[in-house]
């Protein structure tokens, strides 16, 4: 069995109606938030966040039902880059599965190689983890088509 063990954890609960506990979870995972509570981190090897610099931290909150539509939105969106992720992993367990097989096929004879032109490489695509991504261009593409 795996796991995390720390030693500290600081507990957060909603104590207002008038605070969605979701909307506050996001505004704390925010970057803005995180940049703020790691300013203000202390300790070299584990750096810590001090509790009483978090308990003051002061936001602007949106009404509740804003806040709804905002986590609904969020949540949309979230829901849409998941469904990508595992369609995505899902093509790459494909094609590594069709790789494992192409190979054994060949080992075994069942596939003949012979007069297969193997095309050449371009000295400008970097080779990362069995796969070719070709400079920004790849990235970008492979970032828009997400989207």
């Amino acid at each position: 069995m795996s796991g995390v063990c720390v030693g500290e954890f600081l507990v957060l609960r909603v104590m207002s109606d008038d605070l969605l506990g979701e909307f506050l979870d996001y505004k704390l995972r925010s970057k803005q938030m995180i940049d703020l509570v790691n300013s203000s981190t202390y300790g070299a090897k584990m750096p810590r966040a001090d509790w009483t610099f978090i308990g003051d931290i002061r936001f602007s909150c949106p009404s509740r039902k804003e806040q709804e539509v905002i986590v609904s939105f969020i949540q949309r969106i979230s829901n849409s880059i998941d469904t990508a992720i595992t369609r995505t992993q899902r093509e790459i367990d494909l094609i590594q599965e069709y790789r494992t097989r192409l190979i054994a096929d060949v080992v075994a004879g069942k596939l003949d190689v012979r007069g297969v032109e193997v095309p050449e490489v371009d000295e400008s695509e970097e080779v990362l983890d069995e796969g070719v991504i070709s400079g920004d261009a790849a990235a970008q593409g492979n970032l828009e088509a997400a989207m």
